[in-house]
């Protein structure tokens, strides 16, 4: 029956059309940020997957830059070591040509001029390489000491890796940090070692070619410095090879959890725009039917004319 202060009908619209216009509103903001979960209350579970898979993946990326870093690093030390070694082998060349009984021994001191220059131009390569005023190869810097360098090639920190941090104390008010001798998987940890005429042995007078027999002892001991800075040389390239490898491996997993992370917080646009639709056809024929409503109460007036 139809009432004045009450119009249950009119009431049904005017609900629904409100909750619409909330669903609209929604339906728009999620179309023009591009993000189906604005805020946690969207979808709480989603939300808290995919802010942590958000703060993955921006590690991620900082990971491969720091991979490339320190590809570059080693890129470095191997162009200084490929001089060395051609110095190396220019070093064995001027040892057997003195080594010949052809030569005098003026001729074996003009050889030994360019030896020496060759010496200190070896150490000046390993004084003067350096990345980012790192020090790589002449074992003063923290590539070259007992503890060497360590590449950050994952996101990880706190626990088990590089730090350890212990309460002592009753109350475990003191605290200690103590660094671990061997820091987890979250890095790589690499030992450049010195490459001087001292660690290579030709120093001094292991590399002394003013007399015949001095240039054949000579000899070896080029013979082993090569061999120390093939070792080197070995040692960087399998790290390097493994930097490549890791650094393929942190591109994979960024591109795999930035594509689930796509599909828990970004919008379904064509989804979105089908509702979109659908709830403007509502709006429409909801507020047809409230204007039917409205005129309900006017049989009232047509019961009181009569």
């Amino acid at each position: 029956m139809p009432r004045i202060n009450f119009n249950a009908p009119a009431m049904t619209n005017v609900n629904r059309l409100d909750t619409l216009e909330k669903g609209l509103m929604r339906s728009m903001q999620r179309v023009a940020s591009g993000e189906r979960v604005t805020r946690a209350a969207d979808d709480v579970a989603a939300h808290g997957v995919g802010e942590r898979l958000k703060g993955q993946i921006r590690g991620l990326h900082m990971v491969s830059r720091n991979v490339q870093d320190g590809i570059a690093l080693i890129n470095v030390a191997e162009a200084a070591l490929n001089e060395v070694d051609d110095m190396l082998h220019r070093l064995r060349e001027l040892s057997v040509q003195a080594a010949n009984g052809t030569l005098t021994d003026d001729d074996r001191q003009t050889i030994q001029m360019e030896v020496d220059k060759l010496k200190d131009e070896i150490n000046a390569t390993s004084r003067n390489t350096q990345y980012n005023n790192l020090q790589l190869l002449d074992g003063t810097g923290e590539w070259g000491t007992g503890k060497g360098g360590y590449f950050q090639v994952g996101t990880g920190g706190l626990p088990n890796s590089r730090v350890t941090v212990r309460r002592e104390g009753a109350n475990g008010s003191s605290r200690m940090v103590k660094e671990n001798n061997e820091p987890n998987a979250e890095y790589i940890k690499h030992r450049i070692p010195a490459v001087t005429t001292k660690t290579l042995g030709i120093d001094g007078k292991s590399m002394n070619v003013e007399t015949q027999e001095a240039a054949s002892n000579a000899i070896d001991s080029v013979i082993g410095a090569v061999d120390y800075v093939n070792s080197v040389r070995a040692n960087l390239g399998g790290i390097a090879n493994r930097l490549e490898h890791a650094w393929n491996n942190v591109n994979k997993i960024a591109e795999d959890s930035q594509s689930y992370e796509s599909v828990l917080m970004d919008t379904d646009v064509p989804g979105e725009m089908i509702t979109i639709t659908r709830d403007q056809i509502i709006n429409q024929y909801c507020t047809a039917m409230l204007a039917q409503a409205n005129q309900t109460p006017n049989t009232i007036l047509q019961l009181l004319s009569k």
